[in-house]
């Protein structure tokens, strides 16, 4: 007695790794999506890290011309950068707060006020959380454009 034929047959394999590499290169750190997906939680950090820096009020002579109260906080910044390098930089403009480092370290004649170390663990803490939703829409958006589609 014979039984009936059964014929399975899996299509678009090849379809879908294709897509899988997509989503790699996709996620690297140099690809602009990804940067600009990360630089919503940096932008964020940064934010925390002015509200912590702090105003200095007894600045007296060029220094008081050169650098006025607040020049720190507007000294930081997260941007992309370069194309050619990965993530993202989260800096203290040396050019306009060049003293940031003494502020967030001491010196000899000074006690340390970290306000950027602080942000940055602060943000370590929520970092895949707040990455997650960018990162999805990337890897949504990438699987669908390499998806396979069977013929009609």
């Amino acid at each position: 007695m014979a039984g009936a034929k059964v014929t399975f047959s899996l299509t678009g394999w090849k379809e879908m790794i294709k897509a899988f590499n997509e989503v790699g290169v996709k996620l690297d750190d140099k690809d602009p999506q990804i940067k600009r997906a990360i630089l919503v939680p940096a932008s964020a950090m940064i934010e925390n890290a002015r509200n912590l820096a702090p105003i200095a009020k007894e600045v007296e002579g060029k220094a008081a011309k050169k650098y006025p109260p607040g020049t720190l906080k507007r000294s930081l910044i997260a941007t992309p950068g370069p194309a050619t390098q990965r993530g993202v930089f989260l800096v203290a403009r040396k050019r306009i707060a060049p003293y940031a480092p003494w502020v967030e370290f001491g010196t000899s004649k000074m006690s340390p006020h970290p306000f950027f170390r602080p942000a940055f663990l602060q943000m370590a803490s929520t970092y895949a959380a707040d990455l997650a939703p960018g990162v999805k829409t990337i890897i949504e958006a990438t699987m669908t454009a390499n998806a396979y589609h069977p013929p009609d």
